[in-house]
C-alpha cells in the first residue's frame, strides 16, 4: 500500500513540476515577445519613438529607460483607469513623482482649460523629457516643476540611477540605485507650495516618490486637514518604505488620523474596497479618501 501511495505522490509532483515548466516557458516566450516587439522601434540607431497613450495624448518612450517599457506594455492600468474616471473639467491635479509624464498627459484633456495641473520631477534629464512630452501635445493647463517634495524646505541629495532604473530615482538610498550618481535638488513641501502659489483648491494627488511618500505627506498637513481635502493616490513600496526609515504602517495610520479612508480600486466593476492596514506591502497602489459618496458620484457608480 505504502509503495502504491508513493508512486502516486510521485507521479502527481512529476505532473506538477510539467505544469510549471510549461506555464513559466510559456511567460518566458511573451516576455521574449514582448522584448523583441519593443525594441523593434528603436532600428535605424533611434533611442526613442512617439506612442500614443489614448486619443488624446502621445507620449515619447526611451530605449534607455526601464520605465518607458513598462509604459508601452500598459502600466499601472488600474491606477490610470481610475485617474480617467474620477478626474473631472476644471479639476486641479497633482501629478508627484511625475517621471516623463504618464499621468500628467492623460490628465490634461480631462481636465481641460478650467482646469489645472502641476508636475513635480526631480531629475533633470526626466523633468526635460516631461517637458518635451508636454509641448509634444501642446498641452497649455500643466506647471512643470523641477523640485521634489517633502517634510521641509532645503536643498538634499537625490540619487540618480546609471543603469535604466529612472523610474526609481529618490531622496532614499534604493537597491536599484547601486549605480547611481548623487545630485543636489531642492524641496518644497505641498503645504507652502499652495500657498506660494495661491492655488484654491486639490482634487486629485497621484504620489509616487520611491519611498518619500510619507515624508511628502507631512508636508501636508494643512491640506489634508482640510474638510475637502484630494483624494489621494498613493504607492506603498514596504523595501523602499525601509530605505527611507519608516515602514508602510506608519504612512497608513499617519493619513487616517486626518479622517481618511483606504481603499483600492477594482478596475472591472468601478467599485472601491475598504482596506485594513497590513504587515506586509511588497507593492500596491491605494487611495485615501474622505467623502466615499461624494467619490462614488464621479465614478459614475451608486453607492449600495
Amino acid at each position: 500500500m505504502k509503495y502504491s501511495i508513493d508512486i502516486q505522490i510521485a507521479n502527481f509532483l512529476r505532473r506538477c513540476f510539467a505544469y510549471y515548466i510549461r506555464k513559466r516557458t510559456h511567460t518566458i516566450d511573451i516576455e521574449a515577445e514582448q522584448e523583441k516587439y519593443w525594441l523593434s522601434h528603436f532600428s535605424n540607431q533611434q533611442d526613442s519613438f512617439v506612442h500614443n497613450l489614448s486619443d488624446d495624448a502621445k507620449i515619447t518612450l526611451f530605449k534607455d529607460s526601464l520605465l518607458c517599457k513598462y509604459i508601452y506594455l500598459s502600466f499601472e492600468e488600474t491606477e490610470i483607469n481610475f485617474l480617467r474616471r474620477f478626474l473631472q473639467p476644471g479639476d486641479c491635479f497633482f501629478d508627484i513623482g511625475a517621471n516623463i509624464g504618464l499621468f500628467t498627459l492623460y490628465a490634461s484633456p480631462i481636465v481641460g482649460n478650467t482646469g489645472f495641473i502641476y508636475a513635480f520631477e526631480p531629475t533633470p534629464v526626466t523633468y526635460a523629457r516631461l517637458q518635451n512630452n508636454i509641448s509634444l501635445n501642446n498641452f497649455q493647463n500643466i506647471k512643470a516643476e523641477n523640485i521634489g517634495l517633502s517634510s521641509s524646505i532645503e536643498t538634499v541629495e537625490f540619487h540618480v540611477a546609471n543603469n535604466g532604473y529612472d523610474a526609481w530615482n529618490s531622496i532614499a538610498s534604493l537597491n536599484q540605485l547601486e549605480d547611481c550618481s548623487i545630485i543636489k535638488i531642492n524641496t518644497n513641501t505641498i503645504d507652502n507650495y499652495i500657498l506660494a502659489n495661491n492655488i484654491q483648491h486639490v482634487d486629485l494627488i497621484k504620489l509616487d516618490v520611491e519611498g518619500w511618500e510619507y515624508n511628502v505627506l507631512k508636508g501636508a498637513h494643512d491640506l489634508m486637514s482640510k474638510p475637502d481635502s484630494p483624494v489621494m493616490l498613493v504607492e506603498f513600496t514596504e523595501t523602499n518604505a525601509f530605505a527611507a526609515g519608516y515602514y508602510c504602517g506608519e504612512l497608513f495610520d499617519y493619513v487616517k488620523s486626518f479622517g481618511y479612508e483606504w481603499y483600492s480600486f477594482d478596475m472591472g466593476t468601478n467599485k472601491l474596497n475598504l482596506q485594513q492596514k497590513k504587515l506586509h506591502y511588497p507593492y500596491e497602489n491605494l487611495i485615501a479618501i474622505k467623502d466615499l459618496n461624494s467619490c462614488y458620484n464621479r465614478l459614475g457608480v451608486t453607492l449600495s
